[in-house]
């Protein structure tokens, strides 16, 4: 766990979450894409350019090599860890 996820918002027993660094740009597209994934993760954003993708615990690699697809889609630049 990194250091921004320990200090992050507690989102409850059994779920996990990552803390991504998104272009305000992509945020729109970011939840279009994980809505297509049908409950594989939620995103959390407070408007400040760090969003928290929360998911199952049981779906964590799920969400990892989703998210490095899209790293490897738009660049890492564009959904940088936080």
């Amino acid at each position: 766990m990194s250091s921004a996820e320990a200090a992050g918002p507690d989102f409850g027993a059994g779920l996990t979450a990552r803390a991504l660094r998104v272009d305000t740009s992509h945020v729109v597209w970011l939840r279009s894409v994980l809505e297509a994934y049908d409950g594989l993760a939620y995103l959390y954003g407070d408007g400040s350019g760090c969003v928290w993708l929360v998911a199952p615990e049981e779906r964590a690699a799920e969400l990892d090599a989703l998210i490095e697809s899209l790293r490897a889609e738009v660049g890492p630049g564009a959904l940088r860890t936080a």
